[in-house]
């Protein structure tokens, strides 16, 4: 028997109300002769199934197969780098339900993932079989080898379902190669396999001074990326050509055949001199896999007929002093953008400078009104702020002004007490050098002692409303007040 891929699957069900798992262990036999076949027990954990024996009939002579495979590549010999496309074709000549394969494509002695490969776009086609009209499948791969010696690839196995249920199993086939070896000599860079090349003319009558381009594509059978980025082309200046190559355009074709790499390389070419001017050759190296030898793609040079353009002629008219004013003219105009410069970047300084200036004179500005603020607001001595103290208390206000303004509602024909509390004010936020300190303590304690006999002090007038009898007069008094 060939056997396939093993597949499992678990489940979960309720049976007379008991929980039950159930594992299936699938496997596909496949019989390779005909005959009485036993397919043997089956053993899990001491279990053990009974043995099945079935018999395989052979196919009649005359009876074509439904489906069947075949293995091949597109070359026997391959050349180190060369692109070696392997393929599997599935012939059928009943519709397919599904066409799976059970693994993947495996090398030796180096494994696929470190080797170029890419895999390839199906092909379909027909092809007649032993009388029998087939659709055919193609699955390929590109494979480009970087090793000489030998070479094998395992091609994956194959499960196919018939829409009409059959099922078939292809085991995985191997392909055997000897990688030849690069000839000595030849660079790593070349292309191996022999490349198409078009490429576009240029006018045979140019201007000078004036760009004109032309177009070179290659197409060839590498790996992607494998073109050069620039095109081999090597131009002195000194034969009055100057060229400017561009990078390559590139773009990949797969098919089930193969892949086809192309670059596009666009070339500009300026005359520098007017005349009759070569164009440069172009020379593309290659290697030849058909007979293992080194070839050259040449795209020969053309012969251009340049004509001075105006400008040119009109600079010839003019006499030398007239360009050695050009000269001058550009000498003076570089000087003045360099003393521009140099002006524009004094300027930033200077003004970075001054910025900075101002800002230091700013803070240090602050930090004096600070200090005369602290210095005006900042209390004289203990004395005034004794006397003050005793005043509030006196009075039963939080401030002189207030004492003052109270004093006044009450006792307005002494006025002269109001001009001793205003040098009292004087001397406690000045302080004032006009005022007599002894003087004005002796003033202060004279309005004291009038302040006691006058009984002004509201502060003792006030009820306590901690106190018993206090309460009691609360109580009987009526509340005015409206509460929101």
């Amino acid at each position: 028997f060939d056997v396939g891929v093993p597949q499992v699957s678990s489940r979960y069900n309720i049976y007379q109300g008991r929980g039950r798992s159930t594992s299936e262990l699938t496997i596909a036999l496949y019989p390779k002769r005909a005959g009485q076949l036993t397919i043997p027990a089956f053993t899990v954990d001491g279990a053990e199934t009974q043995a099945l024996s079935i018999e395989v009939l052979s196919l009649a002579p005359d009876n074509a197969p439904e489906v069947f495979v075949r293995k091949g590549s597109n070359i026997n010999t391959v050349w180190e780098g060369q692109q070696l496309v392997v393929f599997l074709d599935i012939y059928h000549r009943v519709s397919l339900e599904k066409a799976k394969m059970s693994d993947i494509l495996e090398t030796e002695p180096t494994r696929i993932e470190l080797i170029p490969h890419w895999k390839l776009p199906q092909g379909k086609f027909q092809s007649e079989q032993f009388g029998f009209s087939y659709e055919v499948l193609r699955l390929a791969w590109a494979i480009f080898p970087d090793s000489p010696g030998k070479f094998s690839v395992y091609l994956p196995s194959l499960d196919i379902t018939t829409r009409n249920g059959h099922l078939r199993r292809f085991p995985h086939q191997q392909l055997s190669f000897d990688i030849q070896p690069l000839p000595a000599g030849i660079p790593k860079d070349i292309i191996i396999g022999k490349p198409e090349i078009s490429y576009t003319r240029l006018p045979t009558q140019l201007t000078q001074n004036q760009l004109a381009s032309w177009s070179v594509t290659i197409r060839a059978p590498v790996t992607v990326g494998g073109l050069p980025n620039y095109l081999p082309l090597e131009m002195e200046e000194e034969k009055g050509l100057k060229i400017y190559p561009d990078r390559a355009i590139r773009e990949t074709f797969k098919s089930s055949d193969g892949i086809v790499d192309q670059a596009s390389y666009t070339l500009s070419l300026m005359p520098l001199l007017s005349g009759t001017l070569s164009a440069p050759s172009l020379d593309i190296p290659y290697f030849d896999t058909e007979t293992g030898t080194t070839g050259r793609f040449e795209i020969p040079g053309q012969v251009l007929t340049v004509e001075a353009s105006r400008l040119t002629n009109d600079t010839q008219i003019n006499s030398s002093p007239a360009a050695s004013l050009t000269e001058n003219t550009q000498e003076a105009a570089h000087r003045w953008w360099q003393l521009s410069t140099l002006l524009f970047a004094c300027l930033w300084l200077i003004t970075l400078t001054y910025a900075a200036v101002t800002k230091i004179r700013k803070r240090g500005e602050n930090k004096t009104e600070n200090l005369q603020v602290s210095s005006r607001t900042a209390k004289p001595n203990n004395e005034a702020t004794r006397l003050r103290q005793e005043l509030l208390d006196a009075l039963g206000t939080t401030t002189l002004a207030a004492g003052i303004e109270k004093w006044q509602k009450h006792y307005p024909a002494e006025s002269h007490i109001k001009d001793v509390l205003e040098q009292l004010q004087r001397q406690y936020y000045g302080p004032d050098k006009e005022v007599d300190a002894k003087l004005l303590g002796k003033q202060i304690g004279k309005i004291l002692e009038l302040i006691s006999k006058k009984e002004i002090n509201e502060k003792q007038k006030r009820p306590n409303h901690w106190l018993g009898d206090t309460f009691k007069d609360q109580q009987t008094t009526p509340d005015t007040t409206s509460t929101r």
